[in-house]
């Protein structure tokens, strides 16, 4: 996995916000407008690849609203039924499991869209409850081991279709897929997995046990320790992660010892390497 930790020293890059670029001193002097625009570029040339990775973790300026303004140097947001952009917080009558104190399994996000979102970004404000570390598990690993151990598992995980669904008072978003998607050579193109959204399964009783087993599988390949990433966010950072690939959850906090809050947002791949083509040009 190539998720580091962010509360590792040194783990994070710190950038700017873009009101100081152009603007900070060094020995006294103030740097030639032409440098910083350089340097702002190739800073973002780095970062695009790195998103494009399972996973990457960055240390940005505290404020509100920062993992919007960094997801629009990309391009626009990916707005969902959640908003363009969402607050992860316990909050009273919520309409997702996300919103709650609860813990979260290691789950992908909106796999009852037709096109689930493909790149995530959680931006931490607020993390000095009790609990509440950010969990992390490679989908592809996992699945490629299934096949491995158990290829008839990963045969029905594959090219069975089941319904994903979300509804609530203004929503109902319902989308029927398998759990692992191949392209037309059988390599990996993404996981749907969220036990919050998954549907009624609608199978003959036979192949329903014959799923179940292999879903069960797959669960507990997800959940061993040896491919889980956890890590608490701190005030400032942000993680960045396919969302496609990567499962991401979190462990059960206390409200009542302190606040959590997170800022999140989707990119489309499509948009992000747009962008790194383009700065790949100016460079």
């Amino acid at each position: 996995m190539a998720l580091p930790a962010p509360s590792r020293p040194g783990a994070g890059r710190y950038a700017p916000r873009a009101p100081s670029l152009g603007r900070r001193l060094s020995a006294g002097k103030r740097r030639p407008r032409r440098l910083c625009r350089q340097r702002r570029r190739r800073a973002r040339l780095a970062w695009c690849p790195a998103a494009r990775r399972p996973g990457s973790a960055e240390k940005r300026p505290l404020a509100d609203e920062e993992v919007s303004r960094l997801a629009e140097r990309i391009g626009p947001l990916r707005p969902t039924n959640f908003g363009a952009r969402f607050d992860v917080r316990s909050k009273p009558n919520p309409n997702n499991a996300a919103y709650t104190a609860i813990g979260l399994a290691p789950h992908t996000d909106l796999p009852n869209w037709r096109q689930p979102p493909d790149i995530q970004l959680l931006y931490c404000l607020e993390n000095d409850a009790d609990g509440g570390e950010s969990t992390f598990s490679d989908g592809f690993a996992a699945a490629r081991t299934l096949r491995e151990r158990s290829p008839e598992a990963f045969r029905m995980l594959s090219e069975t279709p089941i319904d994903f669904r979300f509804q609530d008072e203004d929503h109902d978003i319902v989308w029927r897929a398998p759990i692992l998607t191949l392209d037309a050579g059988g390599n990996l193109l993404e996981v749907r997995f969220n036990n919050w959204i998954r549907d009624t399964l609608h199978l003959p009783p036979e192949q329903a046990d014959a799923w179940y087993q292999a879903y069960r599988e797959f669960w507990h390949l997800v959940h061993e320790p040896d491919q889980q990433l956890e890590f608490s966010l701190a005030p400032g950072q942000m993680v960045a992660f396919d969302n496609r690939r990567m499962l991401h959850g979190r462990k059960a906090f206390n409200p009542e010892s302190g606040r959590r809050h997170l800022q999140g947002t989707y990119l489309d791949l499509d948009l992000l390497e747009s962008r790194w083509r383009v700065l790949a040009r100016q460079a």
